[in-house]
Formats: C-alpha cells, structure tokens, sequence
C-alpha cells in the first residue's frame, strides 16, 4: 500500500481496504479491551517495514486518547458525559459529537474513518483552512452544514452509496 506524495491512496480499492483492515482492527479491539480510540486520523495509521512478514499489515497508533466505553468490571456500558468545554481528538477528523463535547464511541471513531478516508481520496476537506481561537466551532458549524453528497463529490460511486448491497455491480478503476 502505498500514499502518493500528496499523501493521497493511489485507488479506491487501496482506500477499501484500509477500511476493511480497520474495521476487523475494531471490531476485535472494541470487543476485547472495550476502548474507543478517539483520535483516528491518517497520521496514526502505519503499514509494517517493508520486506517483512509485516509490509501489509495496518497499525492502529496512538492511543492517549482512547476512552472505555464499558466498564471493565461490570461489562456495562459506561454512563453518557458531555463536556462542551472539553475537545479530545483532530479537529479535522473529528466527529459532530465529538465537536459537542460528548465522550467519544466506536460510532466516532467509524466517523472520524470516514472523514479521513475522504481526506485521503480528495486530498483535502471542505473544512480545512480555519484558523484562530474559535476553529474548532467554524469547524464543526462547516461539517454540520456539508451534505454527504458535497462531501464526497470528488469520491467513486460506491463510497457515496450508502447502501452497497443494493444489487449494483461497480467497476474499480
């Protein structure tokens, strides 16, 4: 797997299959050690060396801000917080809940995926480019603002269909 220079995935299926890897990642994570990561973002991925066993496995890095969303003693699901004062994660690929101040789950993390699949495959989001003490809120006000149709605009058929098993056949170019 390899990013172009602009640190964008060279096809849609090399894109595909970062989100199938991660999302196997997850699903073992998540249901193992009952941890949201909370910061996904392209910087905290990394494939193994190359010329090893390693090369084409994904690495999931960074986990200070991981948070439980299960009590590890109980298996209960921890108690909902929302701090709208308090920010954990990448503005660029955080989550409306997340902008919120809401504690965030694997249902941000999948969000936080999304944006920077998007990222990877248009090279930029509509987002990007605030600057100053209240980004975080111009921010969140564009990503509540951006239609999924805008947002992925410049992305393949199939990432814009919400439903891939409506029986449509896609050619991976």
């Amino acid at each position: 797997m390899v990013l172009l220079a602009s640190g964008r995935f060279t096809t849609l299926l090399v894109a595909a299959m970062v989100l199938i890897a991660y999302i196997a990642k997850v699903d073992k994570a998540t249901t193992t050690s009952w941890y949201a990561h909370g910061d996904v973002k392209p910087e905290n991925f990394l494939l193994g060396q190359p010329n090893t066993p390693e090369e084409k496995k994904l690495f999931h890095v960074h986990l200070g801000l991981a948070t439980r969303w299960r009590d590890g003693t109980t298996g209960q699901h921890v108690e909902y917080d929302q701090r709208p004062d308090v920010f954990r994660g990448t503005v660029r690929y955080a989550s409306v809940h997340t902008h919120m101040g809401r504690t965030g789950s694997r249902k941000d993390d999948l969000g936080s995926l999304a944006y920077t699949l998007i990222f990877l495959m248009r090279g930029s989001l509509p987002w990007q480019g605030y600057q100053g003490d209240n980004k975080g809120f111009l921010v969140w006000k564009k990503k509540m603002a951006t239609s999924p149709e805008i947002l992925c605009c410049f992305c393949s058929v199939p990432f814009l269909n919400r439903h891939f098993g409506d029986g449509r056949k896609y050619e991976v170019r």
